[in-house]
């Protein structure tokens, strides 16, 4: 898509664990003065079959917004 998330425009979502290795190598040095802020938190189980993780970001070039993204991540016990 066109931007981040951007009303009125097609977006692309896949499964980010699987370009994890080539996320990490391609934007490697990329964004040196950027700053990114991660939270981080474990859902408690509604029932004994699943936890969840979640992850949120956003990153920030000086006082610019680059991206946010929220993975969630489902276990199954």
């Amino acid at each position: 898509g066109i931007g981040c998330a951007r009303a009125s425009y097609a977006g692309v979502y896949t499964r980010v664990a699987y370009y994890q290795d080539w996320i990490r190598i391609t934007t490697s040095g990329a964004y040196t003065n950027a700053t990114s802020s991660i939270s981080a938190g474990i859902d408690p189980p509604t029932s004994t079959a699943s936890l969840r993780t979640v992850h949120l970001s956003s990153i920030f070039h000086s006082l610019f917004h680059l991206c946010s993204f929220v993975l969630i991540k489902i276990y199954l016990l």
